[in-house]
């Protein structure tokens, strides 16, 4: 089976995404759902007032205190921990703009379960997909510097679209994702929403899984399903852990940047 995709460059505004939303079986976004729990609770109780100091760590033996505590969502420490990456706390970085205007779309796509254990929306990171697809020693990681316009960028997107294209019969531009580090991210996304549809998603473990629902998740493929997406491996669909079976359309959507 090939797999194709129509690549479109240019900012979308919130009616075009819905569009493409409604068209789509689902939708992979680039982007945190939520906030951390911690985060919220210290900024609430700050407003209303109340104590909050009793709420941070104490200093460490050079006098810095650590906020990773309000800084981080369960998932970005699940990430660090099982992948080795570090994702933007949307807390603390400007990442925090973007997931505000992503907080309203998700309203518009009538989203409730942030963790995309149910629905048809699911939280993604490209670096972290790419991780799970393809793990590699950390020198030589496929993620490490294929964004922007650095002297080697171009070099490090060309060898990872050379893997995508590799492991899957793909009938995309290839020349364009290889030029673009946006489209390339919206491509990975596109890919994880596939494998989203065939259930091939790494499950959010169960003891995490009610404060995912709050707070967002990062969902990721399973180790090596890459060459699952198209073919026969592909062709029988499997239940995801919400027990819903995906739908047969191939679906590209496009992202938030992290």
């Amino acid at each position: 089976e090939t797999l194709s995709a129509e690549l479109r460059m240019g900012t979308a505004d919130d009616d075009a995404l819905l569009r493409l939303h409604e068209s789509a079986d689902k939708t992979a976004i680039d982007c945190p759902f939520g906030w951390p729990d911690r985060f919220i609770d210290f900024v609430t109780q700050h407003r209303q007032g109340e104590p909050v100091a009793m709420r941070l760590p104490p200093p460490t033996n050079n006098g810095k205190t650590d906020f990773s505590s309000l800084r981080y969502r369960e998932t970005d420490r699940f990430i660090k921990k099982e992948l080795d990456l570090s994702p933007l706390s949307v807390a603390t970085d400007r990442l925090g703009n973007t997931a505000l205007r992503c907080a309203a779309l998700l309203e518009k796509m009538h989203v409730r379960d942030r963790s995309g254990q149910t629905g048809k929306v699911i939280e993604v990171h490209p670096a972290a997909a790419i991780e799970a697809w393809d793990p590699r020693s950390k020198d030589k990681r496929l993620h490490r510097g294929y964004k922007g316009y650095s002297r080697n960028a171009p070099r490090n997107r060309e060898q990872l679209v050379a893997v995508l294209f590799d492991a899957v019969n793909l009938d995309v531009d290839r020349f364009e994702l290889e030029r673009s580090d946006d489209l390339l991210d919206a491509f990975i996304c596109a890919l994880v929403a596939r494998a989203a549809t065939l259930g091939l998603l790494a499950p959010v473990p169960p003891e995490l899984s009610s404060q995912a629902r709050r707070e967002g998740w990062i969902r990721v493929p399973m180790p090596g399903s890459l060459r699952q997406l198209a073919g026969p491996a592909a062709s029988t669909p499997r239940p995801d852990r919400s027990g819903e079976l995906p739908q047969p359309h191939l679906p590209f959507e496009a992202h938030q940047d992290r």
